[in-house]
Parts: C-alpha cells; structure tokens; sequence
C-alpha cells in the first residue's frame, strides 16, 4: 500500500468520525553483525514465586541477554532452546518458563524464540522472564498468563498550532498565541504512548482545577483497541471538514499525527517525520519516541508539511 492509500485511509476515517512522552538515545551499529541482528540493551525482569527482580542486559539472543542480566542465576535450556529451568525451578504441566517482551498498546506478549536464535529487538526494550501459568483459551489454543510487572517510558510530544486557529477559553488560559504558533515540546511517561500523552498534557499544561468536561476538551481520545488513542478532541479542537474540495476527500482541519522514524541515523534529520499510519495509541512505545501533532487545515496530498522541529531540539532538563 503506498503512503497516499495509507493517507486516504485515515482521512476516510475521520470524514466517519466527524459525521458519527529519559530521551532513548539512537543506538549506532558498532554492535550489529551484519544480519540486522544488532546487540541492544534490555531492562530484563525475573518474575516467579512471588519474587521480582530486574536489571539490565546486553545481547541479540534471549540466552546473552538473560546471563549479561542476571550472571548469578542458575538459568538451564533444553535442546530445543526453550528454558528449562530457573535456580532449580523447572517447567511443569501447569507452569513454564517463558520470555515476554512489552509491546503497547496490548502489553506482554511471548517471544516464541530460541535462546540462542538471533533476535530483532528495539534498543530500550522491556523483557520478563516470567515463571507462566499454561491455559487453553476458547479456541483450546495454550496461552501463557502474562506477568503482572507494570513498565514506564519517557515519550517527547511536539505541539503546534500551525496557522493560528481561534482557540477556546481553555486553551486561551493555557497558551499563549505565540506559544500555539510557534509550537512547544513536552514529555511524558507511561506504558502506552496515548497515556504518555495524556501525561504529558496534565502535567505541563494542566495548572489549577478542571471539571471532567473541561478535560475533556483538553484530551478525549477512543479506548477501543483497533483505533486506541484516535483523538477525538485535543486541545479545544476535534476534526472539522472544511470544504468537500481541494483533494479527493476535501479539506479537513484536524490534529495530523507524525512519527520520527526510530532507524534514523540521527535526531536532527527533519526529513525523518513521517506521517502516522495508525492513531497515536497503537505505536509501540518501545520503539517510537518522538511524536509531532500538528492543528493544520490540508488534504490527502497536502498532509507532509515540513515539521519545523526535530528530536535534537528537545530542551535540555525537559
């Protein structure tokens, strides 16, 4: 699918709503080996019998990355690569070792792979290795009960109010016109990157006491999965179709979403945004870091402004 079907899709959708946040530094790759395979750090948690331990490794197998985490304990693997053991601890009917990677918005999910097989993973990532309970669900598939370990990450969000637009007395009181103009960075921390968002909003730009309806025009967003953190009022504004020309969906003003690409090379590269594919919430928060939200009137082929900031930008001590 090329970028203007991608574009379309999400203009499509929003013509149906209308009518119905510690920086992770770019990682080089003195640690690939050349397969795309490269070593990453990983904060690593050991989650059994009541007892949760965490620290980091370094590696691009499961195995190095859990004996650079933890070289005291005593982890055995069977022939087939899967843990067999963990301090004397092994595999039962019932229960068995399993790594779990965090991936938002859904959470922990299984890493089926060997210990030793070369793995993909993002530079920052969250792993358990988490004595599971073994179930059936409806379909008589086996799951593995996830870990019930909570994870924080630090997303930078940058706002800005592209052409000026009339704002509400709510956000009169927060922001000045220079300020909407001009555009400003914020930071959050949670384990998804709408509540990162929703964190970063309450905490820089919330001071003083708002009623429930109030909030809502700060930040309202969709808590269904498949358009999880889809914004349908931020900062006083929700989508408006402006005029039916102008493209083939018309002329929309709205909060379009962008995404500073986690393989760039660089943080000071503006040619690194690229617009969202999918709503805010459904990037993975251990890949993706750097968001841009611009209030913008455009079209389908007008979407790819030039975003007068980059990640190097980030005030120091935000």
């Amino acid at each position: 699918m090329n970028k203007k079907s991608i574009i379309a899709i999400v203009v499509i959708i929003l013509a149906v709503a209308a009518v119905a946040v510690a920086v992770f530094a770019l990682q080089d790759s003195s640690g690939s080996d050349g397969d795309g395979m490269k070593e990453v750090n990983a904060t690593i948690y050991i989650d059994s019998l009541g007892a949760e331990e965490s620290s980091t490794g370094f590696g691009n197998t499961i195995a190095s990355l859990l004996a650079s985490a933890f070289p005291n304990r005593d982890i055995k693997y069977s022939s087939n690569g899967s843990i067999a053991s963990v301090d004397g601890v092994a595999n039962t009917d019932k229960n068995t070792w399993a790594i779990f990677k965090w991936a938002s918005p859904d959470g922990w999910e299984v890493l089926s792979s060997s210990a030793n097989s070369k793995i993909k993973l993002p530079d920052g990532v969250s792993l358990a290795l988490h004595y599971a309970e073994k179930t059936k669900n409806d379909q008589g598939k086996i799951v593995y009960t996830a870990p019930d370990i909570d994870v924080e990450y630090k997303v930078y969000f940058f706002l800005q109010f592209k052409e000026g637009y009339d704002a509400n007395d709510i956000i009169l009181n927060i922001l000045t016109e220079q300020e909407r103009k001009d555009g400003f960075w914020i930071e959050g921390t949670g384990e998804d990157v709408i509540e990162c968002l929703s964190d970063a909003v309450y905490t820089y730009l919330l001071h003083g006491d708002y009623t429930d309806e109030e909030k809502k025009e700060i930040l309202s967003y969709d808590e269904r999965r498949e358009s999880y953190g889809w914004l349908n009022k931020f900062l006083g504004w929700e989508d408006k179709r402006i005029s039916t020309s102008g493209g083939e969906f018309g002329t929309w003003t709205y909060w379009s979403q962008y995404t500073y690409d986690h393989d760039a090379k660089t943080l000071d590269d503006a040619s690194e945004w690229n617009y969202n594919q999918l709503s805010i919430g459904q990037y993975d928060i251990t890949e993706d870091h750097y968001f841009a939200l611009i209030l913008q009137t455009t079209t389908v082929e007008t979407v790819n402004i030039p975003i007068p900031t980059t990640p190097a930008d980030i005030p120091a001590g935000l």
